[in-house]
């Protein structure tokens, strides 16, 4: 029996190198096969492991994916990435601090 989950990618660049790495690399921590497609766009599912594949289906900003994977641990990484995905790769915390600090200094030069 295989899990699946599908999200929509809010991460404001889309799926760039950086965050195409941290992808696969969350999937390699997992031994069930998984999968991720770009329902958007059409693709075929590829190999969440790869950080290659993952760019060849151009996931941008707004697009609906669908995650699967099929071992013993696939509901755990169905899960995490799905959960990375939807906190944008840890950086939402990273750009609010940016912002408050960018307020905080001009505030200061005021």
């Amino acid at each position: 029996m295989a899990a699946s989950t599908e999200v929509v990618v809010a991460y404001r660049d889309g799926l760039h190198a950086r965050p195409a790495t941290l992808l696969a690399k969350t999937a390699a921590a997992f031994s069930s096969t998984i999968t991720i497609e770009n329902l958007t766009q059409g693709s075929k599912p590829v190999n969440a492991k790869s950080p290659l594949t993952i760019l060849s289906i151009g996931i941008q900003r707004h697009d609906r994916l669908r995650i699967a994977a099929e071992g013993e641990d696939e509901q755990e990484a169905v899960e995490a990435l799905a959960q990375l995905i939807a906190h944008n790769f840890g950086e939402a915390e990273a750009e609010t601090e940016a912002e408050a600090d960018e307020q905080q200094e001009q505030m200061s030069h005021e």
